[in-house]
């Protein structure tokens, strides 16, 4: 068959594949519905938020519940209780109605032969409204109603895309036999538009899954003088000509022996009446910020500038994460160039789609929260300072190996990472390993080197020596960047380290399961800020913690065979820049467990540290393998595609749950009840 033919086929069969799906078992319950026996003789009641129902006596497999006058999307939380066969008053679990999904006014039970009386209480306080009463005027009430058939079409394109995705990547793909470089390296126009096509998808998720999750408008926290808005705080301090906010302390503060104490800090001001700004950095009776300066520098400053008006944390968010984005694109080409020039382009897309979902970056994109912008500006600009000095070797020049401007953006951008999160200035010891051959070849650190060196030191130096003047002017201290100023929860100054800690930090970081039930959206919480419970009786901050960085990103325990690739990791240096890479991820998860606590934004700070080598030792045995056993190729890029697309399931699971730090069923409640009744249909 031709391979147009056979493409067209795979169109058509794909097309009616997902119309099969839509129509039989997203609405399977329609189906099931024409089954159901109506019931209509049986009395009804109505006490305050109750809705009573007696001589039912037959056999109940739905409830159509909708209350009128409540708000379309507003869930309405019902607590179901019946008598049937098997049990008087069975209490089951509770749920709810959302009016703008109508599928979920059809509530699927499963009682135990007839059921002879029904109690449904609308939760909520009826003191406070009168939409949480029940009365016959509001309350719409049918038993075994045949449920609507909907043809959902945003839900047919999205099922369709997905399908079409897998069978674009499924093993048997011939994207797999296309190689990524031609002879010269280069990229065809069609492999190019190929690789834009993809980073477009990617580029549209981000900024959905950005905006929907933004809550309010950040004019809505600057007005409060919340934390949210500290980097317009910040701007606006800036255009006025000093460095402290403009946020006034309680004049207890100032008054306090240590004004750090969280627990003195409460008292007082529920004593007093005047609230501390939490998060924020106090030093000599002033507000400062202590998260990078960059950010403000780069979008807030000019925003507010321009607009007179806080921007959203979720704008910067998307900026730099289409930044960090594309950066990964572009490093995981460069490190294909290095060690493995045949790499179909199949592979290629895989390992993208890897780097960018096992570094965990996704938690800033469902989190649009102040704290995420330094996470993701400074990995931004890390990946982006790594492409431009692995760019700056690919010559064919033999006399003239390395490119400066290429070194001089590098060092920009490392300069730029410092300045968004200070301990990301680790990656700027990465240019030994990059540059270890051309160390060896006198290109650095003698004198035909000297503009190279100087090209690689002096923007960082130059960048650097800004950031430590401002420490100056906020600290008194260049090299104090304020984190031990910060009204946290404890005092940052003296929290000690602590081997106990240390081992219950690792476990959470590195191997914690999912904590899995059977209730949409089916993940929780290990911990939250209320579920704090550990046998460690000492002090551990907790933000909601979900899974460990290898159960989120089980691609990375290729590292283990590490070792076995040395000798092909050897050829560029990449040997050693893993050992680096795995020694920094190691030390920065270290320093997050004795000095912050456990959090998922945390672990952006050394997942990109492991999962750069896992992608290095992926593509050194992929090349080791070509020369082998066809079946062991297969196998292989099987292990490597399936990892993958859990790793996207895991990262999408992550967005929905309830006790998360920005709750989609809070910012965007149509969207996540549209997802548990037209997507996972169950009820």
């Amino acid at each position: 068959m031709k391979p147009g033919k056979k493409f067209i086929k795979i169109l058509v069969i794909a097309f009616i594949s997902v119309l099969l799906i839509e129509v039989f078992i997203f609405n399977f319950r329609f189906w099931e519905s024409l089954t159901f026996k109506r019931i209509e003789n049986y009395q009804v009641s109505y006490d305050d938020q109750k809705v009573l129902i007696k001589d039912i006596k037959a056999a109940v497999k739905n409830v159509y519940f909708k209350k009128t006058d409540f708000a379309d999307e507003v869930p309405l939380t019902l607590s179901i209780t019946y008598t049937d066969e098997a049990n008087t008053k069975l209490a089951v679990s509770d749920t709810e109605v959302f009016n703008a999904v109508g599928e979920s006014n059809y509530i699927r039970i499963y009682p135990d032969g007839k059921v002879s009386e029904m109690t449904i209480t609308l939760v909520g306080e009826s003191k406070k409204s009168n939409v949480f009463k029940a009365n016959p005027e509001t309350v719409v009430l049918a038993f075994n109603a045949v449920r609507p058939f909907h043809f959902r079409a945003i839900r047919f394109a999205l099922l369709l895309l997905v399908v079409m995705l897998l069978i674009l990547f499924s093993p048997k793909s011939p994207i797999y036999q296309v190689k990524l470089f031609d002879e010269k390296f280069n990229l065809s126009n069609g492999k190019r538009f190929a690789v834009y096509y993809f980073l477009i998808l990617f580029v549209l998720l981000w900024g959905f899954v950005s905006l929907k999750f933004q809550g309010y408008p950040a004019l809505v926290y600057y007005d409060m003088e919340y934390v949210e808005a500290i980097f317009s705080y910040q701007a606006d301090a800036l255009l006025e000509g000093h460095v402290y906010l403009n946020q006034t302390p309680p004049s207890y503060m100032s008054q306090m022996e240590n004004p750090y104490d969280y627990a003195k800090r409460v008292e007082l001001m529920q004593k007093t009446g005047e609230v501390f700004n939490l998060d924020f950095a106090y030093y000599n009776g002033r507000y400062y910020s202590y998260y990078g300066i960059v950010p403000t520098l780069l979008f807030y400053l000019p925003f507010v500038a321009i607009t007179h008006n806080p921007p959203n944390n979720s704008f910067a968010i998307i900026l730099f994460g289409i930044l960090y984005l594309t950066a990964c694109f572009r490093l995981v080409r460069c490190l294909c160039r290095r060690l493995n020039k045949d790499v179909s382009i199949g592979m290629y897309f895989v390992l993208c789609t890897a780097l960018i979902f096992g570094s965990g970056v996704f938690y800033c994109a469902h989190t649009p929260k102040l704290y995420s912008v330094p996470f993701i500006s400074a990995l931004a600009f890390v990946v982006s300072g790594l492409v431009c000095w692995f760019r700056s070797t690919e010559s064919p020049d033999e006399e003239e190996v390395l490119k400066k401007r290429w070194l001089i953006a590098g060092s920009i951008c490392m300069g730029l990472a410092i300045g968004c999160r200070p301990t990301f200035g680790l990656f700027v010891l990465f240019a030994f390993p990059i540059f270890a051959a051309e160390i060896k070849k006198k290109k650095f650190f003698s004198v035909k080197g000297l503009g190279n060196t100087l090209c690689v030191i002096l923007p960082v130096f130059i960048i650097g020596y800004g950031l430590l003047y401002f420490n100056y002017l906020r600290f008194e201290n260049p090299f104090d960047f304020g984190y031990k100023y910060n009204l946290s929860t404890t005092n940052l100054e003296h929290r000690y380290n602590d081997g106990r800690r240390m081992l219950l930090g690792t476990f959470e970081y590195l191997f914690q399961p999912l904590n899995l039930n059977g209730t949409f959206p089916y993940v929780r919480a290990v911990y939250d800020y209320y579920n704090l419970k550990t046998d460690y009786l000492g002090y551990m901050f907790f933000d909601p913690q979900y899974c460990g960085f290898l159960v989120l990103s089980p691609l990375a325990l290729f590292l283990l065979l590490i070792r076995r690739q040395r000798a092909s990791l050897k050829k560029d240096c990449f040997y050693q820049f893993s050992i680096t890479s795995l020694l920094f991820g190691l030390a920065l998860m270290i320093l997050n467990i004795e000095k912050t606590g456990i959090s998922m934004r945390y672990q952006l700070d050394f997942s990109l540290f492991l999962m750069i080598p896992a992608i290095m030792v992926i593509l050194s045995l992929e090349n080791e393998l070509a020369g082998r056993s066809r079946k062991l190729q297969k196998l292989f890029g099987e292990i490597v595609l399936c990892t993958v697309i859990y790793m996207i399931a895991i990262n999408f699971f992550l967005m929905l749950p309830s006790d998360k730090l920005s709750p989609m069923d809070v910012l965007s409640p149509k969207l996540f009840y549209s997802l548990k009744y037209l997507l996972f249909v169950p009820r």
